[in-house]
This record gives C-alpha cells, sequence and structure tokens, in this order.
C-alpha cells in the first residue's frame, strides 16, 4: 500500500508541477489572537465570580451574547444569594465564561479576538485600551437566513424576484436530478430530487439561464392551451421544488448579507417600507459597535423590538454574532520566532508520511473502471446511482441522506483494525520506553538526528500554508524563545482567516495577498473559490468577501458577476487512472476548486460539496504535525515532546473513570479533598488544561469552584488534561503590567525553483 502511494505521489508531481524545487517564504503580515481579559488577575478573582459578572460590564455584555439563557437565569439568583446546588451550578456556569475569556485566545463573541502584525526584529504586542477594540455585530446567519425567506415568499417580492436554475440540476437519463432542503427543527435537510425532463421545463430552464421574473417565465408557455394563470401556477411549482431558485437567496461571499439583502431590494419596487426597517436594523447595529465594549444589553434589546414586525421566529441564543478586532499599539514578531517556527515545520515535514485521501483515491479508481479516460460531467460522475459515487469508502456509493450512518445493528461485526506500526511511530515507541525506564526527565526530546532516516518532502505540500504557534515565551529570554505548535498545513492558509476579513482591512488585504499568490503559483489553471451554505448557521463562520476572481456556486448565490463556473460546466476525467482533473469547458481550463474559511467540511456534508472541498489537497498533505499514534495516544501518562525551542505536544494525562471514583459529587462537603488526593496520585499540577475536542478549559486545583467546574464538565466519563505552559516572565503580548495568552497565526508560500534534474 505504501509503494503505491509514493508511485502516486511521484506521477501526480511531474504531470502536474513539472520539475522544481520548493521551499517555503513567509509572508511579512502575521495575525495573532488573544483573550480580551489578562491571565495575571485570574487568580484572585476565580473565587468571586458572581460579583465579577455583576460589577464587569464587559464580562455582563460577552455572557449575554454567548448565553442569554444565563444572563436571565443568574439575575434572581445573584439577589437571592441561596446556597442552592442551582446557584453552584449556574456560578459553575458563570466560571466557565470568565475563565474563557481570560485565558482562551479562540475568537468567540467579544471573549477573545484577533489582530495584525508584522515581522519584525523584536517580538512584541502591546495591545490599546479597551476602549480601542472594535466589534462587528451582526444578526446570527441562522436568523437572517429565515428572514430572507420569510421577506421572500411574499407576493410584493416573489412577482419581482428573478429566479435561476437550481445550481445542482444535472441531466439523468430522461430526468432532471437536484439537490433540494427542507427544514427540520430549524436546520437544513438535504434529499436528492428528480424530476420529469418536459418540453415546457426545457423552455422555462433556458429562459432562467441569466434570470428571469415570474411573469417572464411564464409567458414563454402562454398558447391556446396554457392560460397565464396555469402556467403562473406551473411556474411557482417548480419555485416550490426548488428547481428554480431566487436570486434573494442567501450568499456567502461578498458584503455582509443584510447589506447584501437591503441592496437587492432597492432593485424592486415598493419595497420602500422593508428596506426603511432593515436600515433601522442596520444602523442600529451599527450604533452597538460605535460604542466600547461593555455596552448595555438594552441595546439588544432595542434590536429585537426593530425586528418584531417581521415575525421571524428565531432561537434567542442564535440572534446576535458578534466578533472583536484587537487594536495593538504596535504589534511585531521577530524573524528569530518565525525561523523557530520554520524549523519545526522542517521537522514536522520528516515526521507526516505520505498521504492519500481515501475517498478520493476510491473515486479515481472507481471513475477508471467506469470510464477509463473519458470525460464526463462532473455532476454526473458523482452521481449515486448512475455514476462513480462519492463519499463511502465501505463498498457503497455517497449518499445524501446517511440517516443510519454510524448505527451499529445486532448481529453486526466490528471491523478490526490492523494497526501498522510506521518508522516514526517506533521511533517515538523507542523514545517513550526511554522516557520510563529514566525516571528522571521531564519530556522527550527530538533531535535532528533522531529525523534522518525520514525524508524531507516538500513538492507534496500546498502552495501556502499556515501554522498557529503560542509564544511560550520571546527572544528576550536567556534561555532563547519558546513556542508550541501541533502541526501546520492547511488546503491553504487563507482558510483560518476568511471570516475575518470584515474585521479590518488589513486582515483583508492580508487574506487577498494569500489567495493571489496561490492564483501566481498556478498561472495556468483557475482557482475558483467554493460558493455553499450547508446550514444557516454555519453560515457565521463561511461569510468572506469576495477572495477570488471565479466562484463556483452550489445551493448558495455567488457574488463575482460573470465569473461563475456553473457546475454544469465542470467536468472531470481521470488521465491514465492516476489523477482527478477538473476542466471548465466555458474557460477551457483546468479549475483548482478552494475554501477560504475553516469549515470542518468532511462532517455530514452533501457528496458534491464535500468532493470540491476534498479536491483542494489532492495528492497533497493537507498538514504536516506530530502526532503520538494510536498505540500511544491513549497511555496514562505522556510526556512532554520537544524539539529545539518548539514543543511538539505538552504533557498529557488520560483519566478514566476508575480513577477519580473516589472524589464525591461536587456539592460534597469532603469533595474538594477527595479531589486534591486524586491529583497528588496522578501527579497533577495545580493550573492544567481539560481538552475536550478543539475547547480547552484551564483548571486551577487551588480553587475548590474551579475543581468543581472541571468534575462538572467530565461527570463520570473519561477525559483529558494537559500542562499549562505559558509563562508570563516574557510574554509576548502586554498591556502596562497585564500579561495576556496568546496564539500566532503565522502564513507561508511555495517559492518553486527549477531544477537540473
Amino acid at each position: 500500500m505504501r509503494t503505491k502511494q509514493y508511485n502516486f505521489y511521484s506521477f501526480y508531481l511531474k504531470t502536474m508541477s513539472g520539475k522544481f524545487k520548493a521551499t517555503f517564504q513567509k509572508f511579512h503580515s502575521f495575525i495573532f489572537r488573544t483573550s480580551i481579559c489578562p491571565l495575571n488577575i485570574l487568580n484572585e478573582e476565580c473565587t468571586t465570580v458572581d460579583s465579577s459578572w455583576a460589577n464587569n460590564s464587559i464580562f455582563h455584555e460577552a455572557t449575554f451574547l454567548a448565553s442569554p439563557v444565563l444572563t436571565n437565569e443568574i439575575q434572581p439568583e445573584l439577589v437571592r444569594k441561596k446556597a442552592s446546588i442551582k446557584l453552584l451550578k449556574s456560578r459553575i456556569s458563570l466560571l466557565k465564561y470568565y475563565v474563557r475569556m481570560h485565558t482562551r485566545c479562540t475568537p468567540f463573541g467579544l471573549f477573545a479576538g484577533c489582530g495584525v502584525g508584522e515581522i519584525g526584529q523584536h517580538s512584541y504586542i502591546e495591545l490599546a485600551e479597551l476602549n480601542k477594540f472594535k466589534s462587528s455585530t451582526r444578526l446570527d446567519m441562522s436568523y437572517l437566513c429565515a428572514l430572507i425567506q420569510d421577506v421572500s415568499k411574499t407576493e410584493l417580492i416573489k412577482n419581482q424576484a428573478r429566479y435561476y436554475p437550481n445550481t445542482s440540476l444535472y441531466e439523468s437519463g430522461k430526468d432532471l436530478r437536484y439537490t433540494e432542503y427542507h427544514f427540520f427543527k430549524a436546520k437544513r435537510k438535504f434529499t436528492l430530487s428528480q424530476a420529469e425532463q418536459t418540453e415546457y421545463l426545457q423552455k422555462v430552464l433556458q429562459k432562467a439561464a441569466n434570470g428571469e421574473t415570474i411573469d417572464g417565465m411564464a409567458n414563454l408557455l402562454v398558447d391556446e392551451d396554457i392560460t397565464i394563470e396555469y402556467a403562473r401556477e406551473y411556474i411557482n411549482e417548480l419555485i416550490n421544488n426548488q428547481i428554480l431558485a431566487s436570486e434573494l437567496d442567501p450568499s456567502v461571499t461578498g458584503d455582509d448579507l443584510l447589506t447584501q439583502f437591503i441592496g437587492k431590494l432597492e432593485d424592486f419596487d415598493g419595497t420602500e417600507e422593508i428596506i426603511s426597517s432593515l436600515k433601522e436594523i442596520e444602523a442600529s447595529l451599527q450604533n452597538i459597535d460605535n460604542n466600547p465594549i461593555g455596552r448595555p444589553i438594552a441595546l439588544y434589546e432595542s434590536v429585537k423590538e426593530q425586528l418584531k414586525p417581521f415575525e421571524t421566529n428565531y432561537d434567542e441564543k442564535y440572534l446576535f454574532q458578534s466578533d472583536l478586532f484587537v487594536a495593538p499599539k504596535q504589534a511585531s514578531v521577530s524573524d528569530t520566532i518565525c525561523n523557530t517556527a520554520y524549523q519545526a515545520i522542517k521537522a514536522f515535514n520528516r515526521l507526516t508520511p505520505p498521504y492519500e485521501n481515501p475517498l478520493l483515491e476510491k473515486f479515481r479508481k472507481d471513475f477508471y473502471k467506469k470510464y477509463e479516460d473519458e470525460e464526463i460531467s462532473l455532476l454526473q460522475a458523482l452521481d449515486v446511482e448512475a455514476g462513480a459515487g462519492f463519499g463511502k469508502i465501505d463498498g457503497q456509493n455517497g449518499d445524501i441522506a446517511p440517516l443510519l450512518e454510524g448505527v451499529f445493528f445486532a448481529g453486526q461485526q466490528f471491523i478490526v483494525q490492523d494497526i501498522k506500526i510506521t518508522p516514526v511511530q517506533r521511533m517515538l515507541l523507542k523514545k517513550y520506553d526511554d522516557f520510563l525506564k529514566d525516571g528522571q526527565t521531564k519530556e522527550i526530546r527530538i533531535t535532528d538526528q533522531d529525523l534522518e532516516p525520514f525524508p524531507e518532502t516538500w513538492d507534496d505540500l500546498p502552495d501556502t500554508i499556515s501554522v498557529m504557534i503560542e509564544v511560550i515565551r520571546t527572544e528576550e529570554c536567556f534561555e532563547d524563545p519558546l513556542i508550541t505548535m501541533g502541526q501546520a498545513g492547511g488546503s491553504s492558509a487563507s482558510s483560518l482567516l476568511g471570516r475575518f476579513c470584515y474585521l479590518d482591512e488589513k486582515i483583508h488585504k492580508h487574506v487577498k495577498q494569500i489567495t493571489e499568490k496561490e492564483q501566481e503559483l498556478n498561472p495556468d489553471k483557475v482557482l475558483a473559490e467554493i460558493v455553499h451554505l450547508p446550514e444557516s448557521r454555519i453560515g457565521n463562520i463561511l461569510m468572506r468577501p469576495v477572495l477570488r476572481e471565479y466562484e463556483i456556486p452550489y445551493l448558495a448565490n455567488p457574488s463575482v458577476g460573470s465569473n461563475v463556473i456553473p457546475l454544469a460546466d465542470l467536468m472531470v476525467s481521470v488521465p491514465h487512472g492516476k489523477y482527478i482533473k477538473l476542466w471548465s469547458k466555458r474557460l477551457n481550463k483546468e479549475v483548482l476548486p478552494r475554501l477560504s474559511c475553516a469549515h470542518n467540511f468532511p462532517s455530514n456534508s452533501l457528496p458534491v460539496y464535500h468532493f470540491l472541498c476534498a479536491m483542494q489537497t489532492q495528492g497533497l498533505r493537507s498538514w504536516i504535525g506530530f502526532n503520538w499514534g494510536p498505540i500511544l495516544e491513549s497511555k496514562p501518562f505522556l510526556p512532554r515532546v520537544r524539539y529545539e525551542n518548539s514543543i511538539f505536544s505538552p504533557a498529557i494525562w488520560n483519566i478514566v473513570p476508575d480513577d477519580t471514583k473516589q472524589v464525591p459529587k461536587i456539592a460534597d462537603k469532603h469533595f474538594h479533598k477527595r479531589a486534591l488526593e486524586f491529583k497528588k496520585k496522578r501527579n497533577i499540577p495545580d493550573k492544567v488544561l481539560l481538552v475536550q475536542g478543539d475547547n480547552k478549559l484551564l483548571i486551577d486545583f487551588n480553587h475548590e469552584l474551579s475543581v468543581q467546574m472541571l468534575f462538572s464538565e467530565v461527570k463520570k466519563k473519561p477525559f483529558r488534561l494537559e500542562e499549562f505552559l505559558f509563562d508570563d516572565q516574557y510574554p509576548l503580548v502586554k498591556r502596562d503590567e497585564e500579561v495576556f495568552t496568546n496564539q500566532v497565526i503565522l502564513s507561508f508560500y511555495k517559492d518553486k525553483k527549477p531544477t537540473n534534474e
């Protein structure tokens, strides 16, 4: 299997890339992320979190945006001050938010945000005062999509709107197939539908190709046998069945969606009242942002009042979406830190073997077996029944209604996975055994000598990559700088940054430099942005400006005018069975799909969308990094792993229910004592991070409420703790005497140099 993978990459790189030697150069701008509040005042206020919430306007506003329900519940509790379990749970909920706003850098509402800096001689980020920070408050995409749908259904709007063929339409024998969605519990549920391809339908679709009104299409069908009323009824049926899609349907690129909607309505007659109401809402949202953070909740309540006339239902928790731009007085990261990160990238390169996406591999083989070197319409090739399908690797083709996926039935056999130990994992096993035998060292060190047996290959990495580091200590430390870094990569360096372009023009400019560099590195190909809205709320992270010249729309509206590449225009082939090639008939060029946002697209996505996103890294390693491997990953304790001045993995404690069976319920008077006994037995430091997927929550065993927070989260389930490495002696981010945690996103681009080989 491994030999085949290497052969595939060798052929792919020679065919697609020519002969060159690739190294990486850094972009000179970087993005930093930090919590809104400093770390070094957290300890003193941990036990008085309820009074802090009551007296801290910033904490109050941030909590309201994150959980309006909690905000409403906690008010009477604080007044009564009853020592009840309900109050304890409320205080724990508050503490989670409070700890987050002092420790976690991942942007989330007003708890943390991002800013821009430049590579320089020194590593130092000095934050401006809080009143200089800039929020971006919008209506949540779940509400906006529902509002647009409600307004679009009114006769006034519906009769003036222009309609287009559903972007997923394709021919299947004598019929047409397409994807439509229905709402179930406020979520989109997609199904594959089929329509008979009649003469009337063909006429309508041809007329709608460039956009047409209901009357425009209906008049096309009127003859001596068909009245205008009957023709309109037929067109409305096509709209209701989503064979035709409205120009007002949401887009995830371009201006803010509310601004887009207002702009489209301005072309309609009789919409002055609606536009006036929407502009008042837009002005109220802007008024919120014009005030420094720590604003009264009444500003948000006034927006709710303005929304009432539209009678669009919403979940109070999902009404406002806010992001934060962190304004620095100065922001610089040194070449020393950048070079430290790049050395880590070089080590990751050796630690990560070649990879071919198994879904693309299956599609490639199935397609070639069925069509050989023939060029086929992409939508036909992905058809579940007639084509090669996409999305399964267990012998089934892709399905867009995986109702029973993951469900285990009586009588089924579990598949026993054959774990093969790679040379890298063998090296780590030896390192781990040596660590256990030594008994004195606190960490495992990986050296260049350890890495020497593993090949260093740069050609099979994307054209641009990003790396997120945490600067534990800057180069000011006499022991040299120290960073943490677990992996590097991504299909594009833009993927982590796209949604933050609205916050500040400097971020937008930085991301545009990335996308333009990618196009520059592929002059003979078209890099096209994938435009798709799988779920309304996901639009909050998918919404981004126009970042590329071309777009591929799929069940969403594009924002690039005539530079649209319809799915019907895309052809797919597998030349010689070696690699998958997408081709635009209209442009007569190869197309490389791109997604400039951090959406977890493999999770329950439609086959077409999944395929286009997967194609971003065909023949490439989408990430390189450190991985303990399946044998060591679940060990009770894993030591810190370090390479030069980079920590690849912090110390980890894997806890199972038996480890904590002596710890009573959190309200028990002996709880904290027993929890500290558990901590001592497992040799856990005072401060650790509770790891839950991508979320990390700081736990301080010195504070009972913090430990209660830990056990209220994990209950009696297995959980993972990770050492908290931040050092406040040589911090990167400061404001006067305040010290902040940090994350820095560095971006690199491939520098291709011809070889003489």
